[in-house]
């Protein structure tokens, strides 16, 4: 069983339990900033959890105030990485009853929809977004480089139907969540609308702290 971590956290009412955050970031070399972010937020928490699929060393090693759970090497790819993903979070949650502790899934939600079938309501969802993809579909994101070429048809058709379907994902993620985080005001006020029919708060936090 992992053993909580040791930090600067200030005490707890005792009505209340302490904090605790297990994020789920497939590739975390790809957001580095994010996983700053993560690490500051482990300096309030008494649980700072990264479930991934690799992690570089200095990544790890800067980071002192997060600890990683790298997926075995037959659970790295497809939607095999988000089922063990999801349960190792199940797992930990289990594992430190004494704690509040919500599950939060950056840049994707597949492992907040298998958790909710799997465990329901029984801890947090949250879902961090960090692209605009309806602004880029309904904008054609795809061809609006002054600099790049022209797209061919078949691209266009291709681009349109990928970011058709992220928009669609988001949504089915969006409505198992118990709260939305954007990068932007933006990114937040897609789901504005979806949000406030299904009573889902949602907040801003920056890559960067």
């Amino acid at each position: 069983m992992p053993m909580p971590m040791q930090r600067d956290t200030p005490p707890h009412s005792p009505r209340q339990k302490p904090l605790g955050c297990i994020t789920i970031l497939a590739a975390p070399a790809s957001y580095p900033d994010r996983v700053r972010s993560i690490d500051a937020l482990g300096r309030r928490t008494e649980l700072n959890l990264l479930v991934c699929q690799t992690a570089p060393q200095d990544l790890r090693t800067e980071c002192r105030h997060t600890k990683f759970i790298c997926a075995p090497r037959r659970y790295r790819t497809g939607l095999r990485f988000f089922w063990w993903a999801a349960r190792t979070a199940q797992d930990n949650v289990q594992a430190y009853p004494g704690l509040r502790v919500a599950v939060m899934e950056v840049a994707s939600g597949y492992s907040l929809l298998l958790s909710f079938l799997i465990a329901r309501d029984r801890f947090a969802r949250i879902l961090v977004s960090v692209m605009p993809v309806r602004t880029v579909l309904a904008d054609r994101g795809w061809q609006r480089d002054p600099y790049a070429g022209r797209l061919g048809w078949a691209l266009r058709i291709r681009q349109a139907w990928r970011w058709m379907a992220w928009g669609l994902r988001d949504r089915l993620f969006i409505g198992v969540a118990s709260a939305v985080i954007g990068n932007s005001s933006e990114i937040l006020s897609e789901s504005r609308i979806q949000r406030r029919r299904l009573g889902v708060p949602g907040f801003v936090l920056p890559n960067c702290v």
